[in-house]
């Protein structure tokens, strides 16, 4: 169960440190097309979650509840 607001949010851009994009190359999933991917919220209680600009393609939602005052958001 979630107690608390629990936010996943993408980064829309590289990381950077002192001024100089990180080297993400060896990160999993990084490439041209790099997003944040949520693949369950299975027998979640997401009443206090919120999704922002993440990638549900592969999902599972089986057994989730509250879902109805979740947030799935775009930035």
């Amino acid at each position: 169960m979630l107690s608390f607001p629990v936010a996943v949010t993408a980064h829309p851009a590289p990381f950077t440190s002192l001024g100089k994009a990180v080297d993400e190359s060896l990160l999993a999933g990084a490439g041209a097309k790099s997003s944040v991917r949520v693949v369950s919220v299975r027998e979640v209680d997401a009443a206090h979650l919120v999704l922002t600009d993440t990638d549900l393609t592969d999902c599972l939602f089986s057994g989730a509840f509250h879902l109805d005052p979740s947030r799935l958001e775009r930035a």
